[in-house]
């Protein structure tokens, strides 16, 4: 079956962020393990001439900055133009959608944070009639929402033939949107083995990797702790961020790995520590020692996702509680068989969907 998925490409496009690029690859290889022709839509948000003049002025302001994340992007694109399959049309904007809809079989929404706003083509509005749409795995980002935004979305939502959301907080969400027992799924990047995943060959070694989002917003990161236990430990310490968040991180340790290297970071680190859901993720799917460190400020909101995540898979001892005693929580032992159980179950859930989608 030909399945058309809308995710996060019109985020990719501009920020860099690994995981809302690797998400998708998984749901790809997975989809194709059950049979299928998935493609990724190419939906761009057009900008206003407000906004571009504005890039611009960023670009001359922060020429540095900038610059780092054009050619980290480029290598986001070569990454796809490599793995993943992707739509002729590159769409720009929701009429283009409506005009020349992309032809498939099946559509899906998700996974990542496409329900966090209100971008009606991530609800599939374009869809023709009679096609079946459905969303996997699909994140608010929130533990709520507003009753504005709930009642902007609800009757996009109330199109679909099948809904799974990511977070536990999702389906209590679904309930206020009218949707009952909704199921709750895990995120694609775990629904495939690590071995599957192209990872780049690297030199270093005998290292910590540490992947940062959203320290413009809420920093809660101590680096001195982190520094500390670096030297202590006798290891190198390499740092990967999101878009804004690299003005952040001592530039001694800032990297700019393409994706395939950021996924050999990960493989070949001895400890790992993240504040985002997917550098939580990756560390589980190596099977890596680390530590989940919580945000605060404007973007504690999003914690909701990496404590659902945790508890899932019984990995909730795995939260830096105090920095202080970061050396000796990171070392504590990870029972990996157990893990390994619970994300089992965990991918039982999400064929038990497909199957009831007849997919």
């Amino acid at each position: 079956m030909k399945i058309a998925v809308i995710s996060s490409y019109a985020y990719i496009v501009s920020y860099v962020n690994y995981g809302a690029l690797l998400q998708y690859y998984a749901l790809q290889e997975y989809l194709k393990k059950r049979g299928h022709e998935p493609y990724w839509i190419r939906y761009e948000i057009p900008k206003t001439p407000k906004q571009k003049l504005k890039q611009i002025a960023k670009y001359i302001l922060r020429y540095h900055t900038e610059r780092r994340k054009k050619n980290l992007l480029s290598s986001f694109q070569k990454f796809a133009q490599k793995y993943l399959s992707l739509s002729d049309q590159i769409y720009y904007g929701e009429t283009s959608l409506h005009v020349t809809p992309p032809t498939a079989d099946c559509y899906i929404t998700g996974s990542d944070q496409v329900w966090a706003g209100k971008l009606q083509a991530n609800f599939l509005t374009f869809v023709p009639q009679g096609k079946p749409r459905i969303a996997y795995a699909v994140s608010f980002g929130k533990d709520s929402l507003t009753p504005e935004h709930t009642e902007t979305i609800r009757p996009w939502v109330h199109i679909f033939d099948a809904i799974s959301v990511r977070e536990q907080t999702g389906v209590a969400i679904c309930e206020t949107l009218g949707w009952q027992n909704v199921p709750h799924v895990p995120d694609p990047t775990l629904l495939i083995n690590k071995e599957e995943y192209p990872c780049a060959r690297i030199k270093q070694h005998n290292y910590i990797f540490c992947y940062f989002i959203n320290l413009e917003i809420g920093n809660s990161i101590d680096f001195n702790a982190i520094t500390t236990f670096a030297r202590h430990t006798n290891k190198s310490l390499y740092i990967s961020a999101a878009s804004g968040s690299e003005r952040f991180i001592p530039k001694q340790n800032l990297i700019d790995p393409t994706p395939e290297e950021w996924l050999a970071y990960y493989r070949d680190s001895d400890y790992i520590l993240a504040n985002t859901f997917h550098g939580i993720v990756f560390a589980i799917i190596f099977e890596r020692p680390f530590l989940c460190i919580l945000q605060n400020g404007a973007s504690a909101r999003q914690n909701c996702r990496m404590l659902s995540l945790l508890t899932s898979l019984g990995l909730q001892d795995r939260i830096l509680i105090n920095s202080n005693e970061l050396e000796q929580q990171i070392k504590r032992p990870i029972n990996w068989e157990v893990v390994r159980s619970h994300i089992k179950e965990l991918r039982e859930r999400t064929d038990m969907f497909f199957n009831s989608c007849n997919l």
